[in-house]
């Protein structure tokens, strides 16, 4: 016998963390080396205007930093900024005085524009749905707060199933003996006896 089993707080956050990483956790990441990627080739077409520049002065009086950035304008108008760290520090603008100073965000390549809007476009497309799916999971869990009932909420969402924990199976109920009276009699002065002697001779 299969009984429903109540989901906790705990066991609900489990269930939801466990579908969101399984489901964008990877295509998040591929984003990310993307956006690394194009900052990495950004700066070295940045770079490369400079280079026979460079290679004339001591490489002392230059600012350098491990972190290097890139303005990009989203569609909207707004303004992101995606960066890449180096292992060692690299040749670049700065931005700020002092101790507050850091690499200053190149603009983007015009070569590069195509690929990071597509970019954007992907970034954007795998967020909505990653909103869409959080939104449908939390109000799943919110009104179904047992197994039975959000297995039963998920039946058109077969990959979803799995993420719901099994429930125990409850040993069937024993029918209620009824009380029989008993025929034998024990005699308790024989057994005190019995275990007397037994004692004695041990």
């Amino acid at each position: 016998m299969v009984a429903a089993m109540r989901l906790s707080k705990v066991k609900q956050d489990e269930i939801y963390k466990a579908i969101i990483a399984d489901t964008y956790d990877k295509p998040l990441v591929a984003i990310a080396n993307k956006k690394k990627e194009l900052v990495k080739r950004n700066y070295t077409l940045w770079f490369n205007q400079y280079e026979s520049a460079i290679k004339l002065l001591p490489k002392d009086i230059f600012n350098t930093e491990s972190s290097i950035y890139m303005k990009v304008v989203l569609p909207q108008g707004s303004t992101a900024t995606w960066s890449h760290y180096y292992d060692t520090a690299v040749i670049c603008e700065k931005d700020g005085s002092r101790w507050s100073s850091s690499s200053k965000s190149i603009e983007v390549n015009d070569t590069l524009l195509d690929e990071v809007n597509l970019v954007i476009a992907e970034d954007t497309t795998v967020e909505n749905e990653k909103k869409s799916l959080k939104m449908f999971i939390e109000e799943s869990l919110d009104k179904h707060n047992t197994t039975v009932k959000l297995r039963k909420a998920w039946e058109e969402y077969p990959i979803l199933l799995k993420y719901i924990p099994a429930e125990p199976v409850r040993a069937p109920r024993k029918a209620k003996q009824e009380d029989l009276p008993m025929e034998a009699v024990l005699k308790l002065d024989m057994l005190k006896q019995r275990l007397t002697q037994n004692l004695l001779e041990s």
